[in-house]
């Protein structure tokens, strides 16, 4: 039987995984923050996920039925409150990480994008969010690959 379990975790607890059998997120370790209890809408009572990503402080998700990006946990930087730009109000995502004051994702390609060459790299983009700090992401703002 082929194993198809994915986690990721960063330098601390806790470990987070998606069940292969129900796409379920399930976390385990450190819960100070709240970051080890996944919410419904990625923890199989009300959806799963297709991406997780696990820090110290806070741990997100990418909804696999709208490729919205849901975070719990620790919010004090605003790691945890993704922007429009990937919460599925104006957008999505297909990647996610996370590290102890912000959160990073990969924003799903615009419709009518190439699957191959230029084009495709083109309409990919990066989005973190954080609290606006010297030297530190604004929220939501994307970079475009070049």
């Amino acid at each position: 039987m082929e194993s198809r379990h994915h986690f990721e975790t960063g330098n601390a607890l806790p470990l987070c995984a998606i069940l292969a059998e129900s796409g379920a997120v399930v976390c385990w370790g450190d819960n100070r923050f709240g970051q080890a209890a996944p919410p419904d809408t990625v923890n199989g009572v009300a959806g799963t996920a297709s991406a997780v990503a696990a820090n110290e402080r806070h741990s997100c998700a990418i909804r696999a039925e709208a490729g919205a990006v849901v975070c719990w946990g620790d919010d004090y930087w605003g790691q945890a409150t993704p922007p429009a730009a990937v919460d599925g109000t104006a957008g999505t995502a297909s990647a996610i990480a996370v590290g102890e004051t912000f959160s990073l994702a990969i924003g799903a390609p615009e419709p009518g994008a190439l699957a191959l060459g230029t084009a495709a790299l083109a309409a990919i983009h990066a989005i973190a969010w954080t609290r606006r700090r010297s030297g530190s992401f604004a929220k939501g703002v994307p970079t475009r690959a070049r």
